[in-house]
């Protein structure tokens, strides 16, 4: 008896199911909300808030490695939000992106250990100690003078 189309079957639904866990990538700061978002505000050393960003989490292998790449733009509060499962050396490339953005790595005490900006053409990496990573777009640090050794609350574990 010849089982090979099973296995093929199975192996398509394995597929598919692959697919549908990778496919669409996020609509970041639009009318569609993906169900995991977190409110990140930025505060200074004195505990004056500097700015909010609605932020969608990227928690996930996938989610983490497909990060913004698949988003045509951002909302003006909106941002991503990577989440490791503990502090270390992360590094970010501009990969597949259509519009600049500003990183923010966050120490694992929540301060910020460094803020780079970058150019979808930008082919340099971008590297920091973080636990969490944010993206969001160009000049909104500098807009409100978000920096290293600022806080970020509401960050998800």
């Amino acid at each position: 008896m010849n089982l090979g189309w099973r296995h093929g079957l199975v192996g398509l639904a394995v597929l598919l199911l692959l697919l549908a866990a990778v496919g669409g990538g996020p609509q970041v700061g639009t009318d569609s909300e993906p169900p995991d978002r977190a409110t990140l505000t930025f505060v200074d050393e004195t505990g004056t808030e500097l700015g909010t960003v609605d932020a969608t989490i990227a928690a996930g292998f996938f989610e983490r490695y497909t990060g913004l790449s698949e988003t045509d733009r951002l909302g003006p509060d909106a941002g991503m939000v990577f989440v490791y499962p503990e502090a270390g050396e992360r590094t970010f490339v501009m990969r597949n992106m259509s519009f600049p953005i500003d990183m923010i790595f966050v120490g694992a005490d929540g301060e910020i250990t460094a803020v780079h900006h970058a150019a979808p053409e930008d082919d340099r990496e971008f590297s920091g100690q973080a636990r969490w990573v944010i993206e969001v777009n160009r000049g909104y640090t500098d807009a409100h003078e978000i920096d290293v050794g600022d806080s970020v609350r509401g960050l998800p574990r």
